[in-house]
């Protein structure tokens, strides 16, 4: 799980601008639990996960899900996050647009195409979660970009490159929000908050 610890470091470092001590956050196809466990642990999160089966390996709540829905209610979350989620997803979009519903902020942290991440993807999976289906749409960051606007999504997507120098992979962050029926203003201030110049 070292590999695991390592990712969840990585993530947190990307998700650490729009991120705020104590939030109440729910990871999405948390998987093992080991990078919800990371990000609650740095963040002070009051964290919940969920996934199609249960495939944790930490103590942090859980609730399934069966791979269309969140059970969760409108605006329950202040956070959520896609770790490596969105590429095992059939309907990207419509497992986006639940996020969206369920949470006020959305972070979504992706692999891009490259050499051997098909392989290493399904690798990992067939180890730690057997049975997790595996579509593996990878796409660059100006892909997400063309994603999202042709879909009406308004989303940033900032390019993270490799996050260190021995690290093999490049990662992309798409970030979006929801008011929730917060005043116009607000929402705005917020995209300022989130969107960091």
């Amino acid at each position: 799980m070292w590999t695991t610890r390592t990712r969840g470091a990585i993530i947190a470092e990307a998700y650490a601008p729009y991120i705020r001590k104590g939030n109440r956050a729910l990871d999405v196809g948390c998987g093992n639990g080991v990078v919800s466990k990371v990000l609650a642990d740095r963040f002070s999160l009051d964290l919940t996960g969920t996934d199609i089966a249960d495939y944790r390996k930490e103590k942090i709540g859980f609730v399934p899900m069966d791979g269309v829905r969140l059970p969760f209610a409108d605006g329950s979350f202040e956070l959520v996050f896609l770790n490596d989620v969105l590429h095992h997803t059939d309907d990207q979009a419509a497992l986006l647009a639940e996020a969206r519903r369920v949470g006020r902020t959305v972070l979504a942290f992706e692999v891009e195409p490259g050499f051997g991440i098909a392989l290493f993807d399904r690798f990992i999976n067939f180890f730690h979660h057997r049975g997790m289906p595996t579509p593996l749409t990878f796409r660059t960051a100006d892909g997400w970009r063309r994603w999202a606007t042709d879909r009406g999504i308004a989303a940033t997507v900032i390019p993270l490159g490799r996050p260190r120098r021995w690290y093999p992979f490049r990662h992309v962050l798409l970030v979006t929000h929801t008011d929730h029926g917060r005043p116009r203003a607000a929402v705005q201030s917020a995209d300022r908050e989130l969107h960091p110049r």
